[in-house]
C-alpha cells in the first residue's frame, strides 16, 4: 500500500511540474471559468436592460457578427507570431531567415494565407445567415464602408501580430499574447454586448481594439444598433489612427526584438 502511495504521489508531482512549465496555460484554464462567466453575466444583463427599455433587437444577429469578427480577428492575430514558433521548431528559421529578402518580409508572408482564409471563414458566416435570413439589407454607400473599414481592420490586426511576432523572437513562446488579446476584445471589445454595460468609464480602453470599432460599424450599417454619420466617422477615423500605429510600433517592436534577439544569439533558439 505504501509503494502505491508513493507511486501515486510520484505521478501527481511529475504531471504537476510539467503543467507548470507552462504557467500561461495552467493558471489560464483556472482564469477562463471566471472570464466565461463574466461574458454570460453582463450578456444576460444586456438582454434584460433590453427588455425593461422596451427596446427591439434580434439578439442572434447581434451576436452573429460579433462572433464572426472575433473568429476572424484570432486567425489574424495568431498569422505572423504562431508560424516563427513552428519555424523553430522544426527547425528551419535559420534557414528562411538566411534568404536574400528582409527578415520582416519572411515573417510577414504568412500574412496572405491568414488573410485568405479568415476572408474564406467570415463567407461561411454569410451563407449560414442568408440560409437563415434570406438576404442581407445594405445599399452601395454602405458597402464601400464596410470594404474599407474592413481593409483598416486587417492592418490594426497585422500590426499587432506583429508586435506579438517580437516578443517571441526574444522569449520563443509567445502562442499566449493572441489568445489573451482575443479574451480582451471579447470582453470589452462589444462582442456579446455593448461595453456601457459594464461600465462608461471602460469606453477609452475599448476604443483601443479594432473589433470595437468594426463590429459598431457592421452593426450600424446592417441596423442592428442607433447609428449616426458621427457615429460613423468617429469609427474610420480611430480604426485609419489605430491602423496607422499598431503598424508602426509593430515594425518598431519587431526591428528592437530582432536586433536583441541576433545580439543573444538566440534568433534560432527553440
Amino acid at each position: 500500500m505504501g509503494k502505491f502511495f508513493s507511486l501515486f504521489l510520484f505521478g501527481l508531482r511529475k504531471d504537476l511540474l510539467n503543467a507548470m512549465s507552462y504557467r500561461l496555460q495552467f493558471f489560464g484554464s483556472f482564469a477562463i471559468i471566471f472570464f466565461n462567466l463574466t461574458i454570460y453575466f453582463f450578456f444576460l444583463e444586456f438582454i434584460n436592460s433590453q427588455n425593461m427599455n422596451g427596446n427591439t433587437i434580434e439578439y442572434f444577429k447581434y451576436l452573429f457578427f460579433g462572433l464572426m469578427m472575433i473568429d476572424f480577428s484570432m486567425i489574424l492575430t495568431r498569422s505572423l507570431s504562431g508560424p516563427i514558433t513552428t519555424y523553430k521548431n522544426q527547425g528551419i528559421f535559420e534557414e528562411l531567415m538566411s534568404l536574400p529578402v528582409t527578415e520582416i518580409q519572411i515573417v510577414l508572408n504568412s500574412a496572405p494565407f491568414a488573410i485568405i482564409n479568415g476572408i474564406l471563414r467570415i463567407f461561411c458566416f454569410l451563407l449560414f445567415y442568408l440560409f437563415v435570413y434570406g438576404t442581407i439589407s445594405i445599399d452601395s454607400f454602405g458597402l464601400i464602408v464596410l470594404f474599407l473599414s474592413m481593409l483598416l481592420f486587417i492592418l490594426c490586426s497585422l500590426g499587432i501580430s506583429l508586435i506579438f511576432s517580437s516578443v517571441t523572437l526574444i522569449f520563443h513562446r509567445g502562442e499566449g499574447l493572441p489568445f489573451l488579446y482575443i479574451a480582451l476584445s471579447t470582453l470589452l471589445g462589444g462582442v456579446f454586448y455593448p461595453v456601457n454595460i459594464i461600465s462608461d468609464n471602460l469606453a477609452p480602453i475599448s476604443n483601443l481594439l479594432p473589433i470595437k470599432h468594426i463590429l459598431e460599424i457592421f452593426r450600424g450599417s446592417l441596423g442592428l444598433s442607433d447609428y449616426s454619420t458621427d457615429h460613423l466617422i468617429f469609427n474610420m477615423i480611430f480604426l485609419a489612427i489605430l491602423s496607422v500605429l499598431f503598424c508602426s510600433f509593430g515594425k518598431i517592436f519587431f526591428d528592437k526584438s530582432l536586433a536583441i534577439a541576433k545580439k543573444k544569439a538566440s534568433l534560432y533558439v527553440y
